[in-house]
């Protein structure tokens, strides 16, 4: 049986944002969004069984313009990419409309994505 745990961290989350308001990041006239789900394999006592028959993590970033993290929500390794994507796209979207960024233009995903509910969602 598969569970699956997420760990997010809201004043890490907002921490993130307002820095990337300070540097001038959000200030560009068109921002793209990058959302991919990465596996970091470990031998830590809490890692899970992977898809790649090893043990890790598979977090959730969130990325804008290619190259300032914006997000980061970290899953266990048996949580693959399309679980709960929705929830955790809509936690990103939530944080923005909160620090009221609104000049999103792109929204780039893998086909993870590619799930009705995420794709309503967008």
């Amino acid at each position: 049986m598969v569970t699956h745990q997420y760990c997010t961290n809201r004043t890490l989350e907002n921490f993130n944002l307002e820095v990337l308001k300070k540097i001038g990041i959000l200030d560009s006239r068109e921002l793209t969004l990058d959302y991919d789900n990465t596996i970091i394999f470990n031998e830590k006592q809490d890692s899970k069984m992977t898809y790649k028959r090893d043990y890790g993590y598979q977090p959730g970033v969130c990325t804008v313009n290619e190259q300032f993290v914006l997000y980061i929500e970290n899953r266990n390794g048996n949580s693959d990419a399309k679980s709960f994507q929705r929830d955790t796209l809509e936690r990103i979207f939530n944080l923005l409309e909160t620090k009221k960024v609104k000049k999103i233009k792109n929204f780039r995903a893998d086909a993870a994505s590619y799930q009705y509910d995420v794709v309503t969602l967008l």
